[in-house]
């Protein structure tokens, strides 16, 4: 091991120039800023990179979108790595899903200091005074399947005392078994290879764990982009001193800030409870430095007239406007409302009215085209005998070729309300 220790950055699903989605009615000013989120912050990771003096920058898959239009995302990727360049602090990046080799355009310019890592290439060594200090390559699971097919590769005889994997692999939703789960056993094959650290990548949130004789770790998303990514994001700054001696530090990134504040409201309570109520879960948040917007989505449930009051589009776009002016916070704030899910009936029928909600809540505030109804079994123990399953499906149908689908959504959500208040009245298991 060098005398001295090292330390570099490590970043991981920069989106660049990705714009955020559902975010709620900003002023223009502020808009601005929210679609330079992404852009932003990886001009943050590149400065913290300069003022902490690394030796190196690891960017781990989904650089961009190859989905977008436009040219911006790319543009900045290669305008902050040449300000590395200025500083001979070299950048080793791979591939993800969304930015694959072959979507990154021809005529783009990097310098000497960047690195393309294809998975289970021959490493590259990083020397620093002429002395090894790091061996870096990109290992990468194949879960095409479901299930982990391991890649052993022994590394060769080095003087290099340390071995940093670049290791790209997103948690999807489609698998029986996650991928967050097929990585941990994959990664438990790979203890003999003589990787001390996996910089792991493809994922929104935070992931960190120890492993025999290594260490794996996901830095997340640099920026939230939708309201089930919330809290600061950003990446992190180890510094190593020996294999087993590591030391990391997360540095906020991200301009644009979700949260999803819960708001329990009873029968009893009227507007000025709710407001009063509302404004001091906001007050309550502490901004950080790299704050400047908030996306607050609320997290309803409960039941009375306050409650379903959130099915009526006019009461929501009021509420939105009076909460953001008295915020009583000195960065903007927008606010958007989940579903409101409706407690005080049965537990059968507050089950599936979570169930119900939940997946409108997917459908609308995700755009997942999957989750269109709730599911056969579900809806039919709702709606068996009425006329509810059709005119949902109805609208579901059309709802993301219409304008004004938070309206639609609002709407939809009330019928669904009205029809478990309904339920509840008519003595289907809770107490009047």
């Amino acid at each position: 091991m060098p005398s001295e220790s090292f330390r570099f950055i490590h970043a991981a699903r920069l989106l660049l120039d990705h714009q955020p989605q559902g975010c709620g009615p900003f002023p223009p000013e502020v808009r601005r800023r929210v679609e330079d989120a992404t852009l932003t912050a990886f001009e943050r990771v590149i400065d913290a990179a300069l003022e902490h003096s690394v030796d190196f920058l690891l960017l781990v898959g989904d650089s961009f979108d190859r989905s977008d239009c436009g040219l911006r995302g790319q543009a900045a990727l290669a305008r902050g790595l040449a300000r590395l360049e200025e500083r001979d602090i070299p950048a080793f990046v791979t591939s993800g899903r969304r930015d694959p080799w072959s979507a990154w355009l021809p005529g783009l310019r990097f310098g000497e200091n960047v690195y393309r890592l294809e998975p289970n290439a021959a490493p590259i060594t990083y020397e620093r005074d002429g002395e090894p200090v790091a061996k870096l390559l990109s290992m990468a699971p194949n879960f095409a399947d479901g299930t982990p097919r391991p890649k052993r590769r022994r590394m060769e005889p080095t003087k290099a005392p340390f071995t940093i994997s670049l290791t790209y692999c997103e948690k999807s939703s489609h698998n029986s078994t996650s991928d967050a789960e097929n990585l941990d056993a994959w990664l438990a094959t790979q203890g003999d290879v003589g990787v001390q650290f996996w910089a792991l990548g493809g994922n929104a949130a935070t992931r960190d764990f120890e492993l025999p004789g290594s260490r794996a770790h996901d830095p997340g998303a640099t920026q939230g982009l939708h309201s089930s990514e919330t809290g600061p994001h950003g990446c992190s700054l180890w510094e190593v001193r020996s294999p087993h001696e590591m030391r990391s530090t997360f540095i906020p990134v991200s301009p644009l800030r979700w949260e999803n504040p819960l708001l329990e409201i009873s029968p009893e309570l009227d507007r000025g409870g709710l407001t009063q109520r509302m404004r001091a879960t906001v007050k309550a948040l502490t901004p950080l430095p790299t704050d400047e917007a908030w996306m607050l989505t609320w997290k309803i449930s409960g039941s009375g007239p306050m409650f379903e009051a959130f099915s009526v589009p006019a009461f929501r776009h009021e509420l939105q406007d009076q909460l953001r002016r008295e915020s009583g916070q000195k960065v903007p704030v927008a606010h958007d409302f989940g579903t409101p899910v409706y407690v005080g009936g049965s537990r059968d029928e507050d089950r599936f009215s979570r169930e119900f909600n939940q997946a409108l809540d997917d459908r609308f505030t995700r755009g997942t085209a999957s989750a269109a109804i709730p599911t056969p079994k579900l809806m039919d123990a709702l709606t068996r005998g009425n006329p509810w399953e059709q005119r949902i499906a109805a609208l579901l149908t059309d709802i993301n070729a219409k304008e004004g689908t938070a309206d639609l959504a609002a709407m939809t959500r009330g019928m669904g309300l009205r029809w478990f208040s309904t339920q509840t009245e008519a003595g289907t298991g809770a107490s009047a």
